[in-house]
């Protein structure tokens, strides 16, 4: 594989003026937590202990922290990975990227000065990676669900400051201030008559995963996500990374259903669900067959109402391409995600280039 381990990176503990990188496993872990929950970028996705496993298996791990060594404090994260391409169907069975999915998080109240500071070693060290992995550019965006995304989501694109060309995409969004019943009629016609029909024919239940049903809830989730990713032609997620979403992740910040049958306990579907403040993200959902997209709208339907009783007042469903042709999977993915009734809302992006 054409990796350079971190020690030989160029860009490893550059310092400008006061301020000094350390990457991931050089970090300490409640101060990398404090600068996320001090702001307004940060989101359940960006904690350190979120982060120190890839969800792939052929990738590096090149996340890294700007320091304020004078006021020993995180001021800067950035999750960062070089990883292989995702895609099965790619021509090119070498092709890597450096990919980004939440960030960069940067501590709210920095004076002017500071925020110059902490951009020009941030940018530094973006640079020197881009040209360390003979990579052209680099893709990141803020949580939906951020604090800031979401409360300034007309304003303006906040990466324009940090360098970024601004972009952006959209996501679908559920308002959990309604009641059930408002949830429930929200659903397009087609998914209220399959959400009934499953209702009435009670062959299936809905079961949170617990302490007590973890290993064997580990190897089922794990099961069905491979069989999900390789019909749809994408590479499975790592062992390691999902073994760390069960087992290191604490149950306040994620939760795991199921959807089982009554008959012979057989699991059909199962979904992930990452929760920061009072906000939560579906983030995974996996099926042991594609053609029962019913019962995965009922698994989401039934998640969607546990986590209202919880007190959450918005939930992420997930991506939003109303624009792409239908014979484009993911048109197809942004399709089912919208029969839940939801509203759009915007991810702010940007774009870093040499």
């Amino acid at each position: 594989m054409p990796f350079v381990e971190i020690d030989n990176l160029v860009g490893g503990n550059s310092k400008v003026d006061k301020y000094e990188i350390f990457y991931l496993d050089e970090s300490n872990k409640k101060e990398w937590n404090e600068c996320v929950i001090n702001s307004e970028f940060g989101y359940i996705y960006d904690f350190y202990e979120m982060l120190i496993e890839s969800e792939y298996e052929q990738s590096l791990n090149l996340t890294f922290s700007i320091k304020d060594v004078e006021k020993n404090h995180i001021v800067l994260v950035m999750p960062i990975y070089y990883r292989k391409s995702i895609y099965l169907y790619n021509q090119d069975g070498n092709k890597y990227d450096l990919y980004c999915r939440y960030g960069p998080v940067i501590r709210s109240g920095l004076s002017k000065n500071e925020k110059k500071q902490v951009k020009k070693i941030f940018l530094q060290n973006l640079k020197k990676l881009l040209i360390t992995y003979n990579q052209t550019g680099l893709f990141v965006e803020l949580a939906a669900l951020c604090p800031y995304a979401f409360s300034n989501y007309d304003t303006i694109n906040p990466l324009i400051f940090w360098g970024f060309e601004p972009r952006i995409r959209y996501t679908w969004i559920i308002n959990m201030a309604n009641d059930e019943s408002t949830l429930f009629n929200n659903l397009n016609r087609t998914t209220q008559k399959s959400m009934k029909r499953i209702f009435s024919e009670s062959k299936v239940y809905i079961r949170e995963s617990t302490s007590k049903s973890i290993d064997l809830d580990f190897e089922k989730f794990l099961s069905l996500s491979d069989q999900t990713y390789h019909r749809n032609g994408i590479m499975v997620k790592s062992r390691k990374y999902y073994w760390n979403q069960f087992y290191n992740i604490s149950n306040k910040n994620r939760k795991i259903y199921f959807l089982e049958r009554y008959d012979n306990g057989v699991t059909e579907a199962a979904a992930m669900v990452h929760l920061y403040q009072n906000t939560a993200r579906i983030t995974w959902v996996v099926s042991a067959n594609d053609k029962e997209k019913d019962v995965v709208k009922f698994l989401i339907f039934q998640v969607i109402v546990k986590l209202k009783l919880t007190g959450l007042k918005y939930i992420e469903i997930g991506g939003a391409y109303p624009y792409l042709p239908t014979t484009d999977k993911r048109r197809g993915i942004s399709d089912f995600k919208q029969s839940f009734g939801g509203y759009l809302h915007p991810i702010y992006m940007g774009y870093f280039t040499i």
